[in-house]
């Protein structure tokens, strides 16, 4: 399993359930209601002999510790996992720590407590049961209080909020992109070996958060080094899709600084694109694939890369349309609607700028990549 993991979000998670927990812990308990004081446990563990402010700091530190732990657990192995809301998802996966606190935990504390064996604390009895129910339903409790809190921050640990957009390696301004000299002569029926960078952008949340997987991989930062690694596995084919987002910001307006950089990369190390114009996302202007004005904006972007970038030969226009119509259909993402007649229309769209006349030139060559749910057989 290959997942991203925001680990300082995880720790905050982590650390603000146990906050949670504590303050509702403490408030229960100088109301004098009976409920299992895990900070002054972990205290007391820790310090035994001390007492007041400073065995509750030890107490509190080591409980932030275990909540920090515990969600980058829940963050690398168990988040996404389940089709449930984020605060739910926290619930269930605190059932984990819970029984693991009922059953092992607290009597393996008690037992490691020299006041224990010097009968200055009393046994808890098995799972903690000598003084009522009250003391496991309320290390239950508590650890609910932790997962609600985990699940409900910790979301969305890849992407950026639309309106801020990644900061790029270049912010010098485009240069004049040098003659077409040196064009791959490659025979477009022949057989090319590629690889290819993850170039997904969709949006969730109404189009208010971006999931950018060139920024969650760090391509942004270090694309000269991909290239290098391009060259140096012996491919000389790259799939790459420049982001469509962050090069076409607004109506008629293209930003080709970052496309320059990498483009003439390219043709300085022998990599030969096969430029990716679309990957399951829009400009934040377009808003999304329900737009009527998609496949002509799409197309004069189309164009016009293909007029400045006169020397590629190679294009995907749109990847996996039936994918991204599909995810959503599904409610994972772009509109997030699930009714039939809204993917007729985003698929249409697609269909529309796949016969656009920018691909009428006839040097180029159009790579399909398409997903398909069912083959039937020609003979």
């Amino acid at each position: 399993m290959i997942r991203r993991v925001a680990y300082g979000k995880a720790v905050f998670a982590g650390m603000a359930g146990a906050v949670v927990l504590e303050f509702v812990a403490r408030l229960m308990i100088l109301a004098g209601a009976t409920f299992f004081d895990v900070v002054g446990t972990l205290g007391a563990l820790a310090q035994p002999y001390v007492s007041g402010l400073a065995a509750w700091t030890i107490g509190m530190a080591l409980h932030l510790t275990v909540g920090a732990l515990f969600a980058v657990f829940y963050a690398f192995f168990f988040w996404s996992t389940l089709p449930l809301r984020p605060m739910f998802q926290g619930l269930a996966f605190a059932l984990i720590p819970m029984v693991l606190a009922i059953i092992v935990m607290r009597p393996q504390f008690e037992l490691m407590n020299p006041l224990l064996a010097t009968g200055e604390l009393p046994p808890s009895g098995l799972f903690g049961l000598s003084g009522g129910v009250s003391g496991p339903i309320s290390i239950a409790a508590g650890h609910m209080i932790w997962g609600a809190t985990l699940g409900l921050l910790y979301v969305r640990p890849v992407g950026y909020p639309s309106d801020k957009n990644p900061e790029l390696v270049s912010s010098r301004r485009p240069k004049a992109i040098r003659p077409a000299t040196d064009i791959d002569d490659t025979p477009a029926t022949g057989f090319m070996s590629a690889t290819g960078v993850e170039c997904s952008y969709p949006t969730l949340d109404r189009g208010r958060w971006r999931m950018d997987e060139m920024d969650a991989c760090g391509h942004y930062r270090y694309w000269r080094k991909d290239l290098e690694l391009v060259r140096q596995l012996g491919i000389r084919y790259l799939r790459y899709g420049p982001p469509l987002h962050l090069t076409n910001p607004a109506r008629g307006r293209y930003d080709w600084g970052f496309p320059d950089e990498v483009a003439g990369e390219m043709r300085r190390m022998g990599v030969v694109p096969i430029m990716d114009l679309c990957h399951f996302g829009l400009p934040d202007w377009l808003e999304n694939f329900q737009n009527p004005e998609t496949p002509q904006a799409l197309a004069d972007y189309a164009r016009a890369f293909a007029q400045r970038y006169n020397w590629v030969r190679f294009y995907t226009p749109v990847n996996e349309m039936y994918v991204c119509e599909t995810q959503r259909a599904l409610g994972l993402w772009n509109e997030q609607t699930r009714d039939e007649r809204a993917f007729e229309t985003g698929f249409s769209q697609f269909c529309l700028l796949r016969t656009c006349r920018a691909w009428s030139h006839p040097d180029f060559d159009i790579s399909e990549t398409m997903d398909h749910a069912l083959f039937e057989p020609t003979l």
